[in-house]
């Protein structure tokens, strides 16, 4: 481990909880705070030597980490959006679920003597 790993190892231990604390009241999902503390970390971690001679890393790192929670809370909105926009879809068939076509003539033939009971536009 370098040294400079010593140094954001004890900075963690102390700044981790209370940040997935503050991003949990910002994105009201305890995961999503999660996510976004360790990526925000992990962006601190990669420029620690940077990171560290700031006035407050903390600081630096909760930007990153809201920034995160953001983005993800726009794709969220925008991705409803879509769907909304799209309208109502019926559901994927599941797999396994389709039924083996049937060999027989007669349905083929039943459903034919149906269809031609209903008219044209409702076909």
């Amino acid at each position: 481990m370098r040294s400079t790993d010593d140094g954001f190892e004890v900075w963690y231990r102390a700044e981790h909880p209370r940040l997935v604390a503050v991003l949990a009241l910002e994105s009201g999902d305890v995961e999503v705070a999660r996510d976004a503390a360790s990526e925000a970390f992990a962006r601190a971690l990669e420029r620690w030597e940077r990171v560290a001679t700031m006035a407050s890393p903390a600081s630096w790192t909760y930007k990153v980490a809201l920034n995160v929670v953001r983005r993800h809370k726009r794709r969220l909105a925008l991705e409803r959006l879509a769907l909304r926009r799209r309208g109502p879809q019926l559901p994927a068939p599941s797999a396994g679920v389709h039924p083996e076509p049937r060999a027989s003539s007669s349905l083929s033939v039943g459903i034919g003597s149906v269809l031609r009971t209903i008219s044209s536009p409702r076909r």
